[in-house]
């Protein structure tokens, strides 16, 4: 039976993924990892949630290093960020698009906070996927933050939720390169191809090895 590491889509998450998967030292073709947002369940494989660590991702980050060298490491890497960007960019689309047509949301800019919101290059490779500007908070109090003004506006401390805005306090938005941004639109076009044209080619593979 195959086993499917499942994880979420951050860097961490398919790290850690990877490092169970590896740890798990069955044969390749025993093992797979799955982003959780997009996971649609096969028969006879074991699912197991991945439990998402820094230390997982270190050793994934330390091996790529020192058996694939800098340059392809700068290369997976910006892949990993590049898949995540094009993810989120899909799950806009589905939030705006419809088969029925435009479903009149329209979604104006981002706001990224977390790990993600520390890392200039992840900044940018959202901007230029996307083509919108990213903004981040000034302050890495993000949940607390967010806790704390719904305890205060449950308690009735608060009765104006558009005062939130004078507690939080934006840097800077990233904006979009251009070119870059005309350049992702045919490679995300391509990403939204894949999965499809792949589906049933993976569905057979997986039954030919359920028989194995």
């Amino acid at each position: 039976m195959k086993t499917v590491y499942v994880c979420s889509d951050t860097v961490t998450g398919i790290f850690s993924a990877v490092y169970d998967a590896w740890r798990a030292g069955t044969k390749a073709e025993e093992r797979g990892i799955a982003l959780r947002d997009c996971l649609e369940m096969e028969l006879f494989c074991d699912y197991v949630q991945v439990e998402e660590t820094e230390r997982k991702a270190a050793a994934v980050d330390g091996m790529i290093r020192k058996n694939l060298g800098l340059f392809a490491y700068r290369n997976i890497y910006q892949a990993v960020l590049e898949s995540v960007a094009y993810s989120l960019l899909h799950i806009m689309e589905s939030m705006t698009d419809s088969d029925e047509g435009s479903s009149g949301i329209a979604i104006e800019k981002i706001i990224l906070v977390g790990g993600g919101a520390r890392s200039a290059i992840w900044k940018q490779i959202f901007a230029d996927v996307t083509g919108l500007a990213v903004y981040t908070p000034a302050t890495e109090i993000e949940a607390p933050l967010g806790d704390a003004f719904l305890a205060a506006a449950g308690a009735g401390f608060i009765t104006d939720f558009d005062c939130i805005h004078a507690w939080v306090t934006m840097n800077p938005p990233v904006l979009p390169n251009k070119e870059n941004h005309e350049l992702y639109k045919k490679h995300f076009a391509i990403y939204k191809k894949l999965y499809p044209a792949l589906k049933e080619l993976m569905a057979e593979r997986s039954e030919l090895l359920s028989t194995l």
